[in-house]
């Protein structure tokens, strides 16, 4: 009797022990910095100390948009309070991890998905104000004292704020920054390259443009597929590839090369030999003579950059005037990779068979994908488009040849629809040009003056329509290349490239609507010192006669 009666103090006391242990190490939650950053009252005098704020190790996540980054960081902040703030945790300093009721917080945290909608869909409210910022405003994040909250939320008695009715890049851009026009839908982000800003090629990667690709290279966790025209030596990029290549990224690529197994940019077979993985469309004798066009990349089969511009210092400096999409959409990716895996796999050109389905949904958006050339793009895509037009089309272009698009654009133009076309100096002197037969019949054509191209290959009709990337509208774009084309059902998307349109038309002068000009000559702005042979005659700058 006395025995168990011992053994049962014995337990008691150890039990009390334990409930005293686990109370002396009980801590208050006094704030929440980030879902990574906790104060906790490790000393009980309800101030938060240099020692007791604790930095703890989450899940990495990645993202297309710096707003999508923000409205992460702000619901994982919210679900931290409600997990953590002013409630009794323990802290285990040996796993640095925080425990509620006997749960890792880390653990809890990690497993838990912060889904987000659309960013456009969401707003920063100004409790004080009572005014209302776009996720991208600066004064919307300065503000101590502010909640997000649903465009849908928005009262009639909540302003909004004046900054933001300026600069506004979720609607319509009215202006053309410094490197690009840049257009934000959350899950479509577009580029527009100013060329008359830019004129000189370099290889700095300083634009957002070729930032936004390297931070994609960089954020890629598993496959990297590149189809590109060729590659010329961006030193931030090559690195960001080598870096993905040593984390265990498989990288793949499909490239150019002519009969002689030649590479129009020069260090194209040093990056396929970096990469490793590569394939290239001379391999088959009978179709040498085309090229494959694209500059697509798929990362990890669920974004995809392509558009106009090649991996070159040209294009990725703003020095030539390109589209660029960057895609989040795990459809657009399977597509473009469903025609990746028929290239590298070494079927180019016409061996090729139709990539079905083709469509999409993302947003407010309708994309069609189409690829050159077993989707006959101009005649069953484009044409149709061009035909049932009904008020205006808008071309910024590297060059025009197709007699069949030439005709349907005459036939347009004679039935009321109001067309300007901007094309690329250099090609304006091509004797397949049919620029000269557009303007006999009453179609504002004009050779642009800078000395970068207008290498977009893009039409913008009624506002609506977009067409757009690697495809020019040439013959041989449309029915021997391999090509990549989207179009893109959108009137915000149309609208804004519109803006920039007209901006860069009303720049160029009105003399160049019936005349034309040397791609390297005084008259063509920056031509002459920019290093560059832009005629291809072998002289550069002041050697080149049009610059004497």
């Amino acid at each position: 009797m006395r025995k168990s009666a011992f053994i049962i103090i014995v337990l008691a006391f150890v039990v009390f022990s334990f409930f005293v242990e686990i109370i002396e190490n009980t801590f208050n939650v006094l704030e929440i910095y980030s879902p990574e950053q906790i104060a906790i009252d490790f000393n009980g005098n309800k101030h938060i100390d240099n020692n007791e704020i604790v930095d703890l190790k989450l899940k990495t996540v990645n993202f297309d948009t710096e707003e999508e980054k923000f409205l992460y960081d702000y619901f994982s902040k919210e679900y931290a309070k409600n997990l953590l703030l002013h409630k009794k945790v323990q802290y285990d300093k040996s796993k640095n991890d925080i425990f509620i009721n006997g749960q890792s917080y880390i653990k809890t945290f990690n497993n838990h998905e912060i889904k987000l909608d659309d960013v456009s869909k969401y707003r920063i409210l100004n409790l004080k104000s009572n005014k209302y910022h776009k996720l991208n405003c600066k004064y919307g994040r300065q503000s101590h004292d502010y909640i997000i909250i649903k465009k849908s939320e928005i009262t009639k008695d909540i302003q909004e704020c004046k900054f933001c009715k300026t600069i506004n890049t979720n609607e319509i851009v009215n202006t053309i920054p410094k490197n690009a026009a840049l257009l934000d839908f959350g899950n479509i982000r577009i580029y527009l390259t100013d060329f008359t800003k830019q004129l000189k090629p370099d290889n700095s990667c300083k634009t957002n443009v070729c930032q936004m690709l390297k931070y994609h290279i960089d954020s890629s966790k598993n496959t990297i597929d590149m189809a590109i025209y060729g590659y010329e030596n961006i030193p931030e990029i090559q690195k960001s590839i080598i870096n993905a290549k040593n984390r265990g990224v498989k990288i793949r690529m499909v490239y150019d090369t002519d009969a002689h197994d030649k590479s129009y940019y020069k260090h194209t077979a040093q990056l396929a030999q970096l990469v490793e993985n590569a394939n290239t469309d001379t391999k088959n004798l009978k179709t040498k003579q085309y090229i494959m066009h694209n500059k697509f990349i798929v990362f990890d089969n669920k974004r995809v950059y392509t558009g106009s511009a090649n991996i070159s210092p040209s294009d990725m400096s703003n020095y030539n005037s390109n589209v660029i999409l960057f895609i989040k959409s795990e459809k657009i990716a399977e597509i473009y990779t469903r025609e990746f895996n028929q290239l590298y796999s070494g079927k180019f050109h016409t061996e090729k068979t139709p990539t079905t389905p083709n469509e999409t949904i993302l947003g407010a958006s309708q994309l069609s994908v189409y690829f050159s050339p077993q989707d006959n793009i101009i005649n069953e895509k484009i044409i149709p488009l061009v035909n049932k037009s009904k008020s205006t089309i808008y071309m910024p272009i590297f060059l025009i040849t197709n007699a069949d698009l030439t005709k349907a654009l005459i036939n347009a133009k004679n039935r009321g629809v109001k067309i300007k076309i901007i094309l690329d100096a250099g090609n304006s002197n091509s004797v397949y040009s049919t620029h000269k037969k557009l303007r006999e019949n009453g179609i504002d054509v004009k050779i642009e003056n800078y000395a970068g191209k207008m290498h977009s290959k893009t039409m913008i009709i009624d506002n609506t329509y977009l067409v757009l990337g690697s495809m020019n509208f040439s013959k041989s774009g449309n029915s021997k290349n391999d090509e990549n084309v989207i179009i893109l059902k959108n009137p915000k998307f149309a609208e804004f490239y519109t803006n920039y349109f007209n901006e860069i038309w009303n720049k160029i002068p009105d003399k160049y609507l019936t005349s034309g000009l040397s791609a390297e000559c005084k008259d063509s702005i920056g031509s002459c010192e920019d290093g560059v042979d832009n005629n291809f005659d072998g002289k550069i700058d002041k050697a080149d006669n049009g610059c004497k």
